[in-house]
């Protein structure tokens, strides 16, 4: 039970390791400007070693967190601005609303906006992870994937308000259901991903291979194609 490659203590292992990167992942979005490249690190971390069980936690963060920042950092930018706008939006909303009770429950509209870029978010965290891409592809390729497939999006919104509703239940778990969430989303992304993968690792472009079939109205999605940072998973 207590042998090092015991299901156990590698259970328990991945645990304490999860808490580790969940710690640094809240350190760095502090700044929020590098919270792009911090939750990009996050993913990749936690879907190389906590799925694949390959390299070592802490180092795995920085070094994506390095190699992913430029790129993480800019396509970012989108939606963090998007998000903190609304918030602001949905909360003038609310004083307003105290005065007009008919304008308060516009908010949700805000709401529902700032949904939708928190999925474009982790579709953009998964493109980073785990292929090479320009700024511009990134931001093309995320919003094809978020609308072409709608029900994985679904799925991962489904994931994240299940997440930060246990959180705001017990807030200790900060350090586990964000870490719990991401890991089951990158499950979702890596089925999408792998559609659109060739046997050498490159990434197809979208609107030739994406099903189902609305992605055909968008031309060349990837261009030049991408090449997949982790072939071997």
């Amino acid at each position: 039970m207590f042998k090092y490659d015991s299901p156990f203590m590698t259970g328990l292992r991945k645990l304490l390791n999860l808490i580790l990167v969940s710690v640094m992942w809240l350190l760095l979005c502090i700044p929020v400007i590098t919270a792009g490249a911090s939750t990009t690190a996050y993913y990749h971390t936690i879907e190389k070693y906590m799925k694949y069980d390959l390299g070592y936690a802490a180092p795995e963060f920085f070094k994506s967190f390095r190699q992913n920042f430029r790129t993480a950092t800019i396509c970012s930018l989108i939606p963090i601005a998007g998000i903190l706008v609304f918030f602001g939006d949905a909360a003038a909303l609310k004083v307003v609303g105290e005065k007009n009770p008919g304008l308060a429950q516009l908010d949700m509209i805000f709401y529902v906006l700032i949904a939708v870029l928190l999925v474009y978010a982790m579709w953009e965290c998964g493109c980073i992870a785990r292929f090479e891409n320009s700024v511009k592809e990134t931001l093309k390729n995320a919003l094809i994937f978020m609308i072409a497939y709608l029900p994985t999006s679904l799925g991962i919104l489904l994931l994240l308000c299940f997440a930060a509703f246990v959180v705001w239940l017990i807030p200790i778990t900060v350090f586990i259901m964000p870490g719990v969430a991401v890991w089951l989303s990158s499950h979702l992304m890596d089925k999408v991903f792998r559609r659109h993968m060739r046997n050498n690792g490159a990434v197809e472009t979208v609107s030739a291979a994406a099903q189902p079939e609305p992605v055909e109205t968008v031309s060349t999605a990837a261009q030049p194609e991408p090449v997949d940072k982790d072939q071997h998973l």
